[in-house]
């Protein structure tokens, strides 16, 4: 089914066994669908707008180009996958998945393993020999046993997009090749995304005969709430091949960010291990990539307090502002501790509101050092905290001494001043 071409199944939901929609056409009037041993391309359109897709066991979306593909609901059962078709030399084809939740059950793969550059190809390629050098991308390739240079490192360690690079060739042996590069993931939730399943841009081992490893490739990730118990995303890089002492250097590390605003996710986490070298001579591992996880949330403007130099004789004020394009739904104050027993006041805000203030009178304070602690909360359940640390002087008037605002083994230095007056015929003590 070509552009332009439409395909109506009668109704709303369409649920193909079997079938492989390799087509830019149109599913007149679908919005929900569940593929299930076949596949269809990122280049299908959902005429009824897409509200959920299901990739059951065989089921497959693949990305034939760098087009998003946008659904309200994406679930990956077991033995259902998202892939992107190989690139070769240049980079053409990456996973950009959209959606407000994204279901990555046990069993189900988003995977771009092996689709970046070809072997002895791009930005870190492995240099090519007897034996073959291993390709970079977040980590260097590592050498060959002959001394052959691993592929050097490039790309952005905050907003990874960029394929990892081939091993390098085994000059001798025209049959087996480096290991290919990882591609390219993103992916983008609105809402939750549950990873129980395996997210992967690895590079590819080498085939054999002393070739060396593909570097692992990009994997980016922004969700709102990430949760998930026994998933794991890597884009590790690939083995390079031995043949004896002699062998290729293993493939550097590849690339993943993750950007999130609240995090339950407990699963493996994020690997980006350089790939292991070739033979038991002198060829050397892929060093590892890069990781960042970014939690997102409201940003704690200022925390501050009144007087600005507070004695034991103020009644003290703590203030807290924040701001948050999400909202802000309460603000906690805290003072020197963040259990139960230290809360402050809490402000809570109901509808959620882009900037706050929030204040909490705690009274007379004991001279010496106090800590205030703010919480700022999102109404999409992001949390940011601050503190602030300041000093409450001791206080004397002329003609007396305050003692009862003294701490606890506190000590008090001053100097008592008086006049003696009147007459006596025995002895004064004082």
């Amino acid at each position: 089914m070509d552009g332009g071409g439409k395909l109506d199944p009668g109704g709303s939901t369409f649920n193909p066994d079997g079938v492989d929609l390799d087509a830019a056409g149109e599913l007149e009037g679908v919005s929900n669908m569940t593929v299930t041993n076949g596949s269809i391309d990122n280049t299908l359109t959902f005429g009824g707008g897409c509200t959920s897709l299901t990739l059951g066991s065989g089921g497959n979306l693949n990305f034939v180009d760098s087009a998003t593909f946008t659904c309200g609901t994406v679930t990956v059962q077991s033995g259902g996958t998202v892939t992107h078709t190989e690139n070769s030399t240049s980079l053409i084809r990456r996973i950009l998945l959209s959606a407000t939740t994204l279901d990555l059950q046990s069993g189900g793969a988003i995977t771009a393993t092996g689709g970046g550059f070809d072997a002895a190809t791009g930005t870190g390629a492995g240099a090519t020999g007897l034996q073959g050098g291993g390709g970079g991308h977040g980590g260097a390739g590592g050498q060959g046993s002959g001394g052959q240079a691993g592929g050097g490192t490039y790309g952005d360690s905050a907003w990874p997009e960029t394929m990892g690079s081939g091993g390098g060739d085994d000059t001798t042996n025209t049959v087996d090749t480096g290991g290919q590069g990882g591609g390219v993931i993103r992916i983008d939730v609105s809402g939750t995304l549950t990873v129980n399943g395996t997210i992967d841009a690895d590079g590819e081992d080498a085939t054999g005969n002393e070739r060396g490893g593909g570097a692992g490739g990009s994997v980016l990730i922004s969700a709102t709430t990430w949760t998930g118990s026994t998933g794991c995303i890597s884009a590790d890089g690939g083995a390079g091949a031995s043949n004896g002492s002699f062998g290729g250097g293993g493939g550097g590390g590849g690339r993943i960010a993750v950007y999130y605003n609240a995090k339950s996710y407990t699963g493996c986490g994020l690997s980006v291990v350089g790939g292991a070298k070739g033979g038991s001579g002198a060829a050397t591992a892929g060093a590892d990539g890069t990781t960042l996880e970014f939690q997102d949330g409201p940003t704690i403007t200022s925390v501050t307090h009144t007087p600005a130099t507070p004695s034991t004789v103020d009644s003290v004020v703590l203030i807290a502002a924040a701001s948050y394009d999400g909202d802000i739904s309460s603000i906690e104050i805290y003072l020197d501790g963040t259990g139960p027993g230290e809360l402050k006041h809490t402000c809570t805000y109901a509808p959620a509101v882009s900037s706050a203030t929030c204040t909490a009178s705690v009274g007379l304070l004991s001279r010496g050092n106090h800590t205030t602690t703010v919480k700022a909360y999102g109404a999409d359940a992001s949390e940011t905290d601050a503190e602030e640390t300041f000093y409450v002087d001791g206080f004397t008037t002329v003609n007396s001494v305050g003692l009862s605002r003294l701490g606890t083994d506190a000590e008090a230095t001053f100097t008592l001043t008086y006049t003696l007056s009147g007459t006596s015929t025995q002895d004064l003590v004082v």
